[in-house]
């Protein structure tokens, strides 16, 4: 029934259930797939555990803004529960297909508005921007003379996705931003484009720092 899509529970330690169990989904595209994969490489796990976390992402190749429905459902009907907090990373497929800028502004507002209802009990939304896509000059197969910002299309979604949170009467609703990515530090392929291991390695860390910053502060769990 769930074979549509990646299900993955990274921390076994607590049960589903218990009063001491804190939820955490990282849903998106094929970027959290590859998060995923370099978490897995970690022998010392995410360090998560004296916060009784469980992490479970919620993941597949291709998806699109639209999809996002789908996703939060058939992880809700799969863990009988809303997470208490959660982290999405979507959009890039919209912008790479679709790259007109009404249709990612309008897909942007019926995300935010579909996470607002299927996660009514989920203390806190965490929306990952794209990454940065770098400007750059093909020169013999290698990227040359890289601009330090984001292309024109990712920037647009960005623009959107920042308003539409800010604008939000959920102040529990936050942007996690990337700009620490940099493609002189190996973070990126030679296209400017793709991100390395490095680079999924340094998002991975920013979304445990978020998790670690939330159950600090929030150590109740929801549920």
């Amino acid at each position: 029934m769930y074979s549509c899509f990646h299900y993955c529970v990274v921390s076994h330690f607590c049960i589903l259930g218990s009063t001491n169990s804190k939820h955490v989904w990282i849903i998106g595209d094929q970027h959290v797939v590859n998060i995923e994969r370099v978490s897995k490489s970690r022998p010392g796990g995410l360090g998560l555990d004296q916060f009784g976390v469980k992490v479970t992402y919620l993941c597949r190749d291709g998806i699109l803004l639209n999809d996002i429905s789908d996703m939060i459902t058939e992880g809700k009907e799969k863990f009988h529960c809303c997470p208490d907090l959660a982290i999405i990373h979507i959009g890039a497929n919209d912008v790479k297909f679709k790259e007109l800028y009404s249709v990612a502004k309008e897909n942007i507002s019926k995300m935010l508005d579909r996470c607002q209802e299927l996660l009514p009990t989920t203390s806190s939304v965490l929306f990952s921007e794209l990454f940065p896509h770098f400007n750059c000059i093909e020169m013999n197969g290698a990227c040359e003379h890289p601009t330090p910002h984001f292309n024109r299309h990712n920037r647009n979604a960005n623009t959107q996705l920042i308003a539409r949170v800010n604008a939000c009467a959920k102040e529990d609703w936050q942007m996690i931003f990337h700009r620490y990515i940099n493609h002189k530090e190996k973070d990126f392929f030679a296209d400017c484009i793709t991100l390395t291991d490095q680079g999924y390695s340094l998002v991975l860390d920013m979304f445990v720092n978020k998790v670690k910053h939330f159950f600090t502060h929030f150590p109740a769990p929801t549920s």
